[in-house]
């Protein structure tokens, strides 16, 4: 009994720990956000910029903090990165009307855009499955039907009902799991590979050695395809399908 109780104390302390560090967390984040803001708010965008950058360091995400840091690049024209962060925001609010606004008025900026354009919908779809409540609630509808299916079987273990039950949780469970799983590969797939020129202008080169030939430049806050990455640089890919190399710190990877 003794025993028990310990873990019972120590399981207590344990939870109010972690409540007590998310609560201030929330509050010291939420004191950034003020200043930040406010540094926003006088025109003073480097503070602002830097102010975002700390709650960014203390790993907190949100489709509000990437918009507020794209609006903040944008007023500095430093549109690579400001193309970057509205990217970001995007993958958390994919259909946000104000954001769409202020990315295509960023778009109208960039000289000769021969990258890839916004999100499609398809993968704004994938964005919102990710990043809204959807896969929540189908990761813990999958947990209940596992506990279910267990109680079920458990109470019915000697009736013949439990033999047309359990398969059909069972099919449920599984195509829970398999969307989830199809819904992240496709993710995987889709977002990782871009990144966004942060540099004025890239020279891409046919290999991935300082001697070889520039065969195009890439202007600032373009979005590119990843392929691949060697020696300092990264193989990208345009739409049209021509290839290149360029210095792998010209990029920011979505």
């Amino acid at each position: 009994m003794l025993g028990f109780r310990a873990l019972c104390l120590l399981l207590f302390l344990s939870l109010s720990h972690l409540l007590f560090s998310e609560l201030y967390l929330k509050t010291e984040i939420d004191s950034l956000f003020t200043v930040a803001n406010e540094f926003y708010k006088n025109e003073q965008y480097q503070e602002a910029i830097r102010m975002y950058n700390s709650i960014l360091d203390k790993r907190y995400i949100s489709s509000e903090l990437f918009y507020n840091l794209a609006n903040a690049y944008f007023k500095e024209s430093q549109y690579g990165m400001s193309r970057y962060y509205y990217e970001k925001a995007l993958m958390y609010t994919p259909y946000d009307a104000e954001i769409l606004h202020n990315v295509n008025l960023l778009l109208e900026n960039i000289p000769y855009d021969i990258g890839f354009g916004l999100p499609s919908e398809i993968e704004k779809v994938i964005f919102w499955l990710i990043h809204s409540d959807v896969m929540l609630y189908l990761t813990i509808l999958s947990f209940l039907l596992v506990i279910l299916t267990f109680y079920y079987w458990v109470k019915n273990y000697f009736f013949r009902d439990v033999k047309y039950f359990v398969p059909k949780v069972v099919s449920l469970l599984g195509m829970s799991l398999i969307l989830i799983g199809i819904v992240y590969w496709i993710d995987s797939k889709n977002v990782e590979n871009y990144c966004i020129v942060v540099k004025n202008t890239t020279f891409i080169k046919s290999e991935p050695v300082e001697s070889a030939k520039e065969i195009f430049i890439l202007n600032e806050a373009m979005k590119v395809m990843k392929l691949d990455e060697y020696n300092g640089y990264v193989k990208i890919r345009l739409p049209d399908g021509k290839l290149g190399w360029g210095n792998k710190d010209d990029f920011f990877y979505l």
